[in-house]
Order: structure tokens, then sequence, then C-alpha cells
């Protein structure tokens, strides 16, 4: 197990994603994860080519506080696993915002310090989601372990997830997911793997 995590790791100090994998009794998901610092227009289309869900921004409380997102009200019953959405954001730079070079741009401004929620327009076409402040000891699920896989490596939030679809367009299989990483060469990390290796620190 440490080492898929060591190659998760490498993989994601070398700006490169990987698959992230839920529990099969929460979510039971494959997720594209990287560090949000290091996204380009072209791996945010292969996100949503190859992964083909919910393109999503991952911010930890500091970020999401200093960009003005705040949570998306949501109706119905919560529970520990209900997705912690923010309001979409766009970077206000005049673009439509969803074209993949204006997403890359919107998730690339979030990281810089110098900008703040008026450099930033709401609703916009860039999901965000409100991470626990305690990381994966607060919530276990895909928002708080991308966040704590990047402190791990040594980079700072935010993180950017896709969810990944399989070929009928219903959640990837994890038959599915081992292909894509195969066929891609992206490794993939168990969630219950980087909680464990919390647990040891």
């Amino acid at each position: 197990m440490l080492s898929i995590l060591k190659e998760a790791i490498r993989q994601i100090q070398s700006s490169k994603p990987i698959i992230l994998l839920d529990a099969d009794d929460r979510e039971g998901e494959g997720d594209f994860a990287m560090a949000a610092q290091f996204c380009t227009p072209e791996l945010i289309n292969f996100f949503l080519s190859k992964g083909r869900g919910l393109l999503c921004l991952s911010l930890p409380p500091a970020v999401a506080a200093r960009i003005g997102v705040k949570s998306l009200a949501i109706g119905g019953k919560k529970s520990s696993a209900t997705t912690p959405f923010g309001v979409p954001v766009d970077l206000d730079d005049g673009s439509s915002g969803i074209a993949v070079s204006a997403r890359c741009a919107t998730i690339r401004a979030t990281c810089d310090e110098s900008k703040s929620a008026r450099d930033f327009k709401r609703p916009g076409h860039v999901a965000t989601l409100l991470a626990n402040p305690n990381g994966l000891q607060g919530r276990i699920g895909h928002t708080e372990a991308v966040l704590d896989l990047l402190c791990l490596a040594g980079i700072a939030g935010p993180g950017v997830l896709c969810e990944i679809l399989g070929a009928d367009g219903e959640i990837a299989t994890h038959k599915e997911l081992f292909e894509i990483g195969k066929r891609h060469k992206i490794p993939i990390l168990h969630i219950d793997t980087l909680i464990k290796r919390l647990r040891t620190q």
C-alpha cells in the first residue's frame, strides 16, 4: 500500500493526475485528481473527454474565504456523504468561462494569493467543493482526499477532481478504472490507503 501511495505522490509532484478510488460502501467512484496549480487546458480537456463527470475544484477553507465562495444551499436529506458544493465561479476576465482554456485560467487563478473575491464571477462554470477543515479526519470523500494527498506531497491546494464514467455513461467499474489507469499510465490510489497512512503520522 505504501508503494502505491509513494507512486501517487511522485505522480502528483510531477504535475500529473492520479485516480482516487472511493470505498464501495460509500460512493464507489473513481475520480481523476491533481493539483490545481499544475492544471493545463490539455489536462482539463483530458478530464472532460476521458472522465466525462463533473469537473470540480476542491477548496481548502482559507482559499474559499479568500475568493468569496460560500456553500451552495441544497435541500433534501443530508449525510456525511453529501457532496459539499460551493457556488461555482469564473475568473472575471471577459471570457465566457466555459472553454477549457477559460476553466483552466479560473482554476489557476484560485491558486494565486493576490486574487480575491472581486476577481471572480459567481455563478460560473467551475464547480467548487468546500473541504472539511479537518480533512479526511472530518469527512471521508474525494474532496478531502485530494487535499490531504497534496499536503503529503508538499503541495498547496486547491485540488482538481473529475468523476470517471464508463462507456455506458454510468459510474465506471473498477475494471474500467484500472483499464484507464493502465492505458494512460495513471496510478490508482484507494482513499482507504491514504487514510491508513494519515493515521500513522
